[in-house]
């Protein structure tokens, strides 16, 4: 028997058009910790960062959702951005994976627009989640707040919540708290 522990490894669930702030930011934290983090996302070769609406970089996918599975991660990472989401929204082999995590009962930590994904999967049913929310500007079309609520999140207003497997966060700004409430819920 060994006394070396496993390191652990997060899918980081992303398409063209993810905020690079948002996956950057909290993979350096990880990495920072002693994580892995892998790419899952709908095809192999590269993925596009955004800056909000300008393209940054591109980064290469580690592994496609026809090759992951989900049991195979300690936990999920699901950045926000203009596109990413909705894309990921209507992959379905992308909502299976994440519907498999949760089922496992894996941490799944949503920030931004990411948080769409968790309404979709139907995930929030009676949840305390947060994410972007804008009111009259012109940013106010990417909200996810009502769609939350529609799926039946219970809405906080806070730089990040953290409700069981669940960890969700409003945007970059906020990326600080996240980070902190993304590791304390792997317990590190």
């Amino acid at each position: 028997m060994t006394d070396e522990k496993r390191a652990l490894k997060v899918a980081a669930l992303v398409a063209d058009g993810f905020q690079e702030e948002e996956l950057t930011g909290p993979q350096t934290a990880l990495v920072a910790a002693g994580i892995a983090v892998e790419l899952v996302a709908p095809r192999a070769g590269e993925v596009q960062a955004l800056h909000y609406r300008e393209p940054t970089r591109r980064l290469r996918v580690t592994v496609t959702f026809a090759e992951a599975h989900a049991a195979d991660y300690d936990a999920l990472l699901i950045p926000g951005g203009l596109h990413s989401p909705d894309t990921l929204g209507q992959t379905p082999a992308a909502m299976d994976f994440l519907i498999r995590a949760n089922t496992l009962g894996k941490p799944i930590a949503t920030i931004c627009r990411g948080g769409r994904l968790l309404a979709a999967a139907d995930i929030v049913r009676g949840r305390h989640a947060t994410g972007f929310h804008s009111v009259g500007d012109e940013w106010f079309y990417l909200s996810v707040k009502e769609e939350l609520i529609r799926a039946g999140a219970l809405w906080e207003d806070q730089p990040a919540v953290i409700d069981g497997n669940l960890v969700s966060s409003r945007h970059p700004n906020d990326l600080a708290a996240f980070n902190a409430a993304m590791k304390k819920v792997l317990g590190l």
